[in-house]
C-alpha cells in the first residue's frame, strides 16, 4: 500500500494494493488501458499535481 501526498495542497490517495514505484509509474502515466478506479484516481492526481511537492510513503 501506498500513501502519496500533495503537500503544497494538502491533499492524498490511499492506494491500497500498490506498491511505491508502481505508484509513482502511475503518477507519471497519462493513459493506461483497461486502468482501474483506483489506478486512475492515482493517474489523474500526478496529472493535477505534477509540478507540486509530492510524498510517496509505504502503508
Amino acid at each position: 500500500m501506498a500513501f502519496i501526498i500533495c503537500d503544497d495542497h494538502n491533499l492524498d490517495v490511499e492506494a491500497d494494493g500498490i506498491d511505491n514505484p508502481v505508484a509513482k509509474q502511475l503518477m507519471l502515466t497519462d493513459a493506461k488501458p483497461d486502468a482501474t478506479p483506483l489506478e486512475k484516481e492515482i493517474m489523474e492526481f500526478g496529472r493535477i499535481h505534477r509540478n507540486c511537492n509530492i510524498r510517496i510513503l509505504a502503508g
